[in-house]
């Protein structure tokens, strides 16, 4: 699997820093994977990385992961909407909860 960062871009007003990598492999990677590759990138810690889009680039077998990678938690909270919290597992699903 090869990995290249494509652009980074700091973003002071919400507190975030947005990266852009490209990954070539077989298959399509999960968020969880995504989120991974993101950490072993910047050095971040998981907790402040949220994964926003993973996008296959048509004909190839490389993908497009688009992340942001906060510096703090209660900034992220208050930014990014509740599903893509959710999906990116920093809160809970209440439906699956119980």
């Amino acid at each position: 699997m090869e990995v290249e960062v494509v652009e980074r871009k700091e973003n002071p007003l919400l507190a975030r820093e947005e990266i852009v990598i490209k990954v070539k492999r077989d298959a399509t990677p999960s968020r969880k994977e995504a989120k991974e590759i993101v950490v072993a990138q910047t050095g971040a810690s998981p907790e402040l990385v949220v994964v926003k889009k993973i996008k296959g680039l048509t004909g190839a077998r490389e993908f497009l992961i688009e992340a942001f990678v906060y510096k703090d938690p209660e900034i992220m909270k208050t930014v990014e909407p509740e599903y893509i919290l959710k999906r990116n597992g920093v809160i809970e699903d209440e439906a699956q909860a119980q």
